[in-house]
């Protein structure tokens, strides 16, 4: 299966601390982000799951991080072998045109949030649904809506619980 990660989510899983985030359903602040994050990679580690990372996220992730360690996020990317970052190649261009709904051009039209953003948020979804992601993972409301409206299942870390801390074994002398 696969599931494809947004830059606020990717930012958890490579312990980029950022703002809080929040679950788009309940707007209940999200507990153990990190922890949630390391829960996710390990449930896709398994033979037939992959994470796929659009390149707008991985981009918006970049620009938060120091230039010289941008390197090095993109190298733990590419060498783990269930994270692809994936392009905006010619199937996405298609996908993103298709996209463009009456909900967009209404929130174009009241101004709220950039064109910018909407068109990345647009690019995201469409790198997701074009290599054939069936989830997609977000704390973004905007992002998460429009994946639900084009039958994506959206996700938060708020889906999945944080994996358990092992607890030191106590030892007795006896």
């Amino acid at each position: 299966m696969k599931a494809a990660l947004d830059a606020n989510v990717l930012m958890q899983l490579l312990g980029i601390i950022g703002n809080s985030l929040y679950c788009p359903r309940t707007k209940q602040e999200i507990t153990n982000a990190e922890g949630r994050a390391d829960a996710l990679l390990e449930r896709f580690s398994d033979p037939g799951f992959q994470l796929l990372i659009p390149a707008p996220a991985m981009a918006e992730v970049l620009v938060k991080v120091a230039p010289e360690l941008q390197q090095a996020y993109i190298d733990f990317v590419n060498n783990t072998t269930s994270l692809s970052i994936i392009p905006f190649d010619t199937r996405s261009i298609i996908e993103c045109a298709r996209l463009f709904d009456a909900q967009e051009a209404k929130q174009l039209k009241k101004g709220g949030e950039s064109k910018a953003k909407i068109a990345v948020d647009r690019q995201v979804v469409a790198i997701a649904i074009s290599n054939g992601a069936k989830e997609l993972w977000t704390h973004d409301k905007t992002v998460f809506k429009k994946a639900s409206r084009v039958g994506l299942v959206a996700k938060s870390l708020a889906d999945i619980e944080p994996i358990p801390a092992q607890k030191a074994m106590e030892f007795s002398e006896s």
